[in-house]
């Protein structure tokens, strides 16, 4: 781990502690309000491969590796009021990131121009707000992620009403989120512009396309490591709801609808497309960048069931139907049965189903006409099944110690049916004050 990086995490750990030091002085809240300040930490380690990377064409390799730093903090500050800050550091390395400047050019060497390891930063901030009965809870929110070429914000805003008797809770939500992309095209499109057009590719190490069609910009640039780049945006408005409920003494459950809107930038800069042309040689194959429209209308249905079998074991399962206006239609299903083998330990094992259809904007390395108004191959966007599966542990001490409240253990393991596999980890420690 380079020196920036332990300093960022340095950095994420004392804004924790400075989280604690606010949760003790806030003891007279605690009593009047019966409220503990809360405090977690979080670390994930997560890793994957395949050979579908959408940066080549959909045949390119799709190694990644992530480590997460995460801290949430809940402070109590008067009556009915609550406030909830988040933050956390993402270090991730690309293998396809190498694939984005993958010929010499005279705007790249042949090597990436954006570095394969990089950082996200991400944060956020809400507040709880309740009535005296307890019975509506209203809580806006705001968070923002930065990376290299990303950087997005989230307006957020949540309103819950509980029915005591009926022990029942009406939720609805809605927020937005504005991505500021930084268009990053792959080396051979950036260089067009700087050569003669009808010079072509001037030899076997050098690839130039004259007719390259970047995707539409906001007319807006941005300069960032003595180059400029243009900039483009992509809105995503979401509208909620849910409706939980007791079915009785061992069993609940929950149902709900989202609905997504995006608009503005939904392409990926540096995704290439390869099409039908008859070439076989990648180098003199038709190539362009990824086309996507510009709007897409998201819709899901979703459910939950849960029946505490007996003190020991509790079965919880949901599933989730969902339909884009792209042609993808899917369908999920979770499952996990919680095991209280002691007064201390939980155990859940679980297992997640995912099967999806294909866009139809989507196809395959080399398979889309040159005709073809919309192009991806990013596999994403195929036609595809995965399964999920792995447990956790939860430790409950018997007696507090150090305000420990539980620390929880997850592994995952991620197969999916275009050959892509992962591995994720997952070390949780929550605090009560």
């Amino acid at each position: 781990m380079t020196s920036n990086k332990i300093s960022t995490t340095l950095a994420l750990v004392f804004c924790a502690c400075l989280g604690f030091a606010q949760g003790n002085d806030s003891v007279k809240v605690k009593n009047v309000e019966n409220k503990p300040v809360k405090v977690s930490f979080l670390s994930n380690y997560y890793d994957q491969d395949g050979d579908r990377g959408a940066t080549n064409g959909g045949i390119g390799s799709q190694e990644l590796y992530s480590y997460t730093n995460e801290a949430t903090i809940y402070l109590p500050l008067k009556n009915q009021v609550g406030l909830k800050l988040n933050g956390g550091v993402d270090y991730y390395t690309a293998a396809s990131y190498l694939d984005i400047d993958k010929y010499k050019t005279s705007a790249s060497s042949g090597n990436s121009n954006v570095s394969v390891d990089e950082t996200r930063k991400y944060g956020g901030v809400g507040l709880d707000l309740s009535n005296k009965k307890d019975t509506r809870t209203s809580v806006p929110y705001f968070g923002f992620s930065k990376e290299y070429d990303v950087n997005s914000f989230t307006f957020g805003y949540t309103h819950s009403i509980k029915n005591k008797e009926k022990n029942s809770a009406l939720t609805f939500k809605a927020s937005s989120i504005v991505d500021r992309w930084m268009l990053i095209y792959p080396g051979e499109f950036r260089a067009f512009s700087e050569l003669d057009a009808s010079s072509g590719a001037s030899d076997k190490g050098t690839k130039i396309q004259p007719s390259a069609t970047p995707i539409n910009l906001s007319g807006r640039t941005i300069s960032k490591d003595g180059k400029t780049y243009g900039v483009d945006f992509r809105f995503s408005n979401a509208l909620g709801s849910n409706y939980a409920f007791v079915i009785n003494k061992k069993m609940n459950g929950l149902i709900g609808i989202d609905a997504i809107l995006q608009k503005g930038m939904l392409s990926t800069p540096f995704y290439r497309v390869y099409f039908r042309d008859g070439v076989t040689d990648e180098y003199t194959k038709t190539v362009k960048i990824e086309k996507l429209p510009e709007e897409r209308f998201k819709i899901a249905l979703f459910g939950r069931y849960n029946w505490f079998v007996n003190k020991i074991v509790v079965i919880r399962t949901s599933v989730r139907l969902y339909r884009d206006n792209w042609d993808v239609n899917s369908f999920t299903f979770d499952g996990s049965i919680p095991i209280k083998a002691t007064k201390n330990f939980v155990f859940a094992p679980f297992y997640r189903f995912h099967t999806q259809t294909a866009s139809k904007y989507f196809q395959g390395y080399g398979r889309h006409e040159l005709s073809d108004t919309y192009y991806t191959s990013d596999f994403d966007l195929a036609n595809l099944h995965s399964s999920k599966f792995g447990g956790s542990i939860r430790y409950v001490p018997f007696r507090k110690l150090f305000n420990i409240k539980s620390l929880d253990l997850r592994y995952a393991r991620y197969l999916r049916s275009d050959g892509l596999d992962a591995n994720s980890l997952t070390a949780e420690i929550n605090f009560e004050f």
